[in-house]
């Protein structure tokens, strides 16, 4: 339950910095929200491994339990889930981006607030909320029957 209660944490904080414009905050917390939702399912199974990208390991354990996921909750959790391991892939750069910026393939760094764009932004906030529902979905139901 703490991974989840750290996931809205930084999803709340996410959505403000949103109102300030503040692109690099929201890209931050963002990613931290959709990383920690899939560390809060993954945590219902096994201990998360110590990295940004839990996707992997999230698919490796919604493969392992499926038959008890699927007489929960369906084939619809499985996919949200399938889901929530590839927006954890997609935004997990974004942990490094919006902290230290990017090494460009002409060898010049682009800096986060030149690399953070308001686009940007709004995509990871669309990933956080998304995988934030499905993860505290999942969880809420799976410690509570």
């Amino acid at each position: 339950m703490q991974w989840l209660r750290e996931a809205e944490g930084a999803l709340d904080r996410a959505r403000r910095l949103l109102t300030d414009r503040d692109w690099v905050g929201v890209c931050q917390q963002a990613q931290l929200c959709v990383e920690y939702s899939a560390k809060a399912v993954i945590a219902c199974f096994e201990a998360h491994q110590w990295t940004h990208d839990p996707s992997d390991q999230l698919l490796r354990v919604v493969q392992a339990n499926s038959d008890a996921i699927l007489s929960r909750f369906g084939e619809g959790m499985v996919q949200r889930l399938q889901g929530l391991a590839s927006d954890a892939h997609e935004a997990a750069p974004w942990h490094g981006w919006s902290t230290y910026g990017r090494m460009e393939s002409d060898e010049h760094q682009t800096f986060p607030t030149d690399l953070c764009t308001q686009e940007d932004a709004e995509r990871l906030l669309e990933l956080s909320e998304r995988s934030f529902l499905t993860a505290s979905q999942f969880v809420l139901n799976w410690l509570n029957p």
